[in-house]
């Protein structure tokens, strides 16, 4: 029996596990720092009131008794690949094989004044904390860092949340760069411009934002809030451990893979964690690839076990929506564009498709709509 070590249960690490139930010479163990298993894509909609958290999260030890494999809740430290070894704050696990599938998590960039007084959306814990502190703290100002979908998609959200409680606030997005989804078509740029116009949310370009001291934040166009909170949704990166591991692309530092999206013999990386080429260029993150990725790693490390040739991952893309909070949704879909309603409830039954269990994907579907 072969031991196979799993790091990170998101859509990568859970498809893995998922692929590999049926393989009888694999002793699958799935380690995670939190016990449930968070839908990144509706944090947002969590902070805005639309999804609840319940709903946005599933508890992965039910998922291993359902699926076959060991849960063990330890967050890893770092990993002794010479002595194939994961070191986790509580223990020590020996693989054969290792997948890394750790996804991302808020760059602040070395400064450890924003990480310490900024508010970072991570996870759904994330999303309940911002949105209890809004509504427990008469705040003038919130001030979102980050002008690309997913600091747009939080901009709206807190919109959404102020007219849900009755709430009278400033909503700022700080963007470095000369225009918000600076990486996205510019078609998209004006669309989402005019939409946040509409719901009231503040644009600054060419403009960063720090926090100055707890409820200060100032920006680099000298606009000082005294009564304000600081969103940071200006980047993410790897955590520490995975970029110790090899050789990692771009500026999220993810681990570069070969065709079989391995980073070395018997380590692969799927999701976040992977920088997959394509055409020349890295994959974006998405869920779409992350469950792809996992899903062949799981069979190719089951073909490698019982003495087959794996298979080389071949990426096909289904196109992306971003989703604002008032149904205005944008995006491409099969080389196609889209924006407002049409996309919107697209967007909601793709998130209800891809929940776990069926009460689940109900629950989804009825809460987004």
């Amino acid at each position: 029996m072969k031991r196979v070590v799993i790091i990170g249960g998101g859509f990568g690490g859970l498809a893995c596990a998922r692929a590999l139930s049926g393989c009888r010479t694999a002793e699958v163990t799935l380690l995670d720092k939190k016990e449930t298993s968070d839908f990144l894509p509706v944090l947002p909609d969590i902070l805005g009131g639309r999804v609840s958290p319940d709903t946005a999260r599933a508890p992965l030890a039910a998922r291993a008794k359902r699926e076959g494999f060991r849960f063990v809740q330890d967050e890893v430290a770092r990993v002794d690949i010479s002595g194939r070894l994961v070191h986790g704050r509580d223990n020590l696990y020996e693989y054969d094989r290792l997948i890394i599938a750790a996804g991302t998590q808020t760059n602040f960039y070395g400064d450890e004044t924003t990480a310490r007084l900024a508010f970072k959306l991570d996870s759904v814990r994330d999303a309940e904390q911002i949105g209890a502190a809004i509504r427990e703290t008469s705040f003038d100002t919130v001030v979102v860092a980050g002008g690309g979908y997913t600091g747009i998609e939080v901009a709206t959200s807190l919109r959404r949340l102020a007219q849900t409680h009755q709430l009278n606030f400033r909503i700022i997005i700080a963007e470095a760069s000369r225009r918000i989804l600076n990486a996205l078509p510019e078609w998209m740029a004006h669309y989402a411009e005019n939409n946040l116009a509409h719901m009231n949310v503040e644009i600054a370009l060419n403009c960063r934002a720090s926090p100055v001291a707890d409820n200060q934040v100032e920006l680099s166009n000298g606009q000082i809030f005294q009564s304000a909170m600081l969103i940071w949704a200006a980047g993410v990166r790897t955590p520490s451990f995975v970029r110790e591991i090899g050789p990692t692309a771009e500026k999220q530092e993810r681990l570069a893979v070969d065709g079989c999206l391995q980073v070395a013999d018997g380590i692969y990386a799927v999701g976040d964690s992977a920088a997959v080429v394509a055409g020349g260029q890295s994959l974006r993150m998405a869920v779409q690839f992350a469950v792809a990725e996992g899903h062949l790693t799981g069979e190719n490390i089951a073909r490698s076990l019982n003495g087959k040739p794996m298979r080389a991952y071949r990426p096909r893309d289904m196109g992306y929506l971003v989703p604002m909070a008032n149904h205005r949704a944008y995006g491409l879909v099969l080389g196609q564009k889209l924006r407002g309603l049409p996309a919107s409830l697209l967007h909601h039954a793709m998130c209800a498709a891809k929940s776990v269990g069926l009460r689940r994907k109900f629950r989804m579907l009825k809460e987004m709509f």
